[in-house]
């Protein structure tokens, strides 16, 4: 039986370059975010595209929208000739209000396996916000046209409020899949060839190791410095606070 799971991270992880990663595997098929607020999202079921139509896509739709449950145990996490199927979802879209009966479904089917993506560098997950925010670009594939990036100012007391607030909802994830069998993802580790990240997932989805890549840009790049133009005055009132290392 092929193993299913699930990604779940806060916004700006990392999660969609971890999905393309794994769904460069030959055993492994992994979609993008299908339960959302966005019903166009349903277009990240792999082998659908926006741009040709399809009554199948139709179909999908139909059925996300008036049995979510049914729609992720036969469509979404149906295994076909995969060993391995699954899909992301963020945290802020694990509610019954975005997913419906969806939600429950997951919860009690506890052989779902739980891939718990975290970016350790909470300072960099923020900034990797509000640069989003700033372009509306969340990712650009090799080839595509990168953003310019205008330089960010951030208050200190806003960048605390957002670090607590994503380890709270770390921790209540933490909680909320105990009976799970799980496997906490570094962002970190995954994007260091040299950490072994990549092999500890394969071996946790039961499929062979092999090499995995994914054909995406670093948005964002530089030191923080370069970004956040009020970065020493953050690293001054960080100083002595449990998130000083993030100014490091």
């Amino acid at each position: 039986m092929a193993n299913r799971f699930i990604i779940v991270c806060a916004a700006r992880t990392g999660s969609t370059l971890l999905r393309l990663l794994l769904q460069s595997h030959p055993d492994i098929c992994c979609h993008g975010e299908l339960i959302t607020p966005d019903e166009r999202r349903v277009l990240q079921v792999v082998g659908t595209k926006a741009d040709v139509k399809s009554n199948v896509r139709d179909l999908l739709m139909d059925v996300r929208r008036t049995d979510p449950a049914r729609f992720l145990r036969d469509f979404a996490l149906y295994p076909g000739r995969f060993l391995a199927v699954g899909l992301k979802i963020k945290y802020s879209e694990f509610v019954p209000e975005v997913m419906g009966s969806a939600h429950d479904w997951v919860l009690e089917n506890s052989d779902i396996k739980i891939l718990h993506l975290r970016r350790h560098n909470l300072l960099r997950r923020h900034v990797s916000h509000q640069l989003a925010l700033q372009t509306g670009v969340t990712m650009v594939l090799q080839g595509g046209d990168v953003p310019e990036y205008k330089s960010l100012h951030l208050n200190f007391q806003d960048c605390v409020e957002d670090f607590e607030r994503v380890r709270a909802e770390e921790d209540r994830f933490s909680a909320l899949f105990s009976k799970h069998p799980v496997i906490d993802v570094s962002y970190e580790a995954v994007i260091d060839p040299r950490s072994g990240e990549c092999d500890r997932i394969l071996d946790f989805l039961g499929v062979h190791r092999a090499p995995l890549t994914a054909k995406m840009v670093k948005l964002g790049r530089g030191n923080l410095a370069e970004l956040v133009e009020n970065y020493q005055d953050l690293q001054q009132q960080a100083r002595g606070t449990r998130y000083a290392h993030f100014f490091d």
